[in-house]
């Protein structure tokens, strides 16, 4: 088995074909070609500008078995990623063969992490459970053998939640005519300043998740590269601000599950992120939370999945529970398991 770096354009089509071989086996995988993964593929990124992105693949003898790409980012700069791993079953020695080479190339690092692919904005994990159902937009399907490729390494946990949302929507009508949010305004994206709204939630971002796990300083570049590479799946609506005294001090991201349903209509949709500034916290959250239910009702979705959340992020898991419980008298049992993993160097 050997590395062969991705040099040219035949072998960045090698690159991305090898994606159908390892997934023809699992119908519950989305095909959907991403084209800001090309871009970071072939260097023409704006994360690039910033980041180094090196593809490999992973050969056995001639045959192209698996890919990924070594990710070095100088404001995560303690670690190297293994992002956009896949692999057809039944390699041996992989993980060994990488490491072994990532100490050779970056020799200065202490950390590898495996499946975080750039940064936490662009996705990350490898699924543990469940591997039957197709998942929401955003979130991964990986083969049930990947983990097996990384034995040995220390597992991250990332967990999410499922709602049914009809009681959350009864629960939502009753908040808002029972809770003073005077000095709170929650809006939709102004498309007309896509660009500087961009920039405020990068701005909220980087103001909000310096103590996540993984977390990278972002630059507005890089996520407004993010979101324009969305075309029109991305509307208005799915990014909400929330403004106390004309500031904005807080967003939510959602995305419809557009592995399902029209323009119009969802079955289901995904609460992805969270932000408020700390002293804003409590009301200002709520109040994003009541216009997000808003928003979706009026999509028809009866589904949703939030996270994905990082075991020790307790705050974030306190938090969903707590609304959990609110509205169906349970504490609730995570829905879908995915894990990186990471190695000293």
């Amino acid at each position: 088995m050997e590395l062969k770096p991705v040099l040219n354009s035949s072998d960045r089509e090698q690159f991305f074909e090898l994606e159908t071989e390892v997934y023809t086996p699992y119908p519950q995988h989305p095909k959907t070609e991403d084209p800001l993964l090309r871009a970071m593929v072939e260097g023409s990124s704006a994360f690039c500008s910033h980041a180094s992105v090196l593809p490999y693949l992973i050969l056995e003898g001639a045959k192209v078995s698996g890919r990924f790409a070594f990710v070095r980012d100088p404001n995560l700069p303690d670690h190297i990623q293994i992002a956009w791993f896949e692999a057809l079953p039944g390699l041996q020695g992989v993980c060994e063969l990488i490491i072994s080479t990532a100490r050779k190339l970056f020799p200065d690092c202490r950390k590898l992490v495996a499946g975080l692919n750039g940064h936490l904005n662009y996705g990350a994990g490898f699924l543990l459970q469940p591997f039957e159902e197709v998942p929401p937009f955003g979130l991964p399907h990986s083969p049930p053998y990947y983990p097996s490729y990384f034995k040995g390494l220390s597992e991250k946990r990332m967990l999410t939640y499922r709602f049914h949302m009809p009681e959350f929507y009864a629960w939502g009508k009753k908040t808002r005519e029972q809770t003073d949010l005077e000095g709170i305004s929650v809006r939709i994206l102004d498309q007309g300043r896509f660009a500087e709204e961009i920039a405020l939630y990068t701005e909220l971002n980087n103001a909000c998740f310096t103590d996540h796990p993984y977390w990278s300083r972002r630059r507005a570049e890089d996520d407004l590269e993010l979101f324009e590479s969305m075309g029109e799946q991305f509307q208005p609506r799915n990014l909400l601000f929330a403004e106390v005294e004309g500031k904005a001090v807080g967003y939510l991201y959602w995305m419809p599950d557009l592995n399902e349903g029209s323009k119009d209509h969802y079955h289901s949709y995904r609460y992805a992120e969270i932000a408020v500034l700390p002293e804003h916290r409590g009301l200002v959250t709520l109040a994003l939370f009541l216009e997000m239910l808003v928003q979706v009702e009026a999509l028809g979705c009866v589904w949703g999945e939030g996270g994905f959340i990082f075991e020790q992020n307790r705050a974030s898991i306190i938090m969903t529970k707590r609304y959990y419980q609110r509205v169906y008298g349970i504490i609730p049992e995570p829905w879908r398991y995915l894990a990186v993993y990471e190695t000293g160097l």
